[in-house]
């Protein structure tokens, strides 16, 4: 049970947390690449 707690908090404080950017150059996450001047949330 503790293991689902955190787990809990942790994806409940991320949305709390999470910012607005703008890709200074083209950069990939994920698998995915983010053209520069795109702007994306971060968490």
């Amino acid at each position: 049970m503790p293991a689902a707690v955190e787990e809990l908090i942790r994806l409940e404080g991320a949305v709390r947390h999470a910012t607005y950017r703008v890709a200074a150059e083209p950069v990939t996450v994920g698998g995915t690449t983010i053209p520069r001047a795109r702007s994306c949330w971060c968490r």
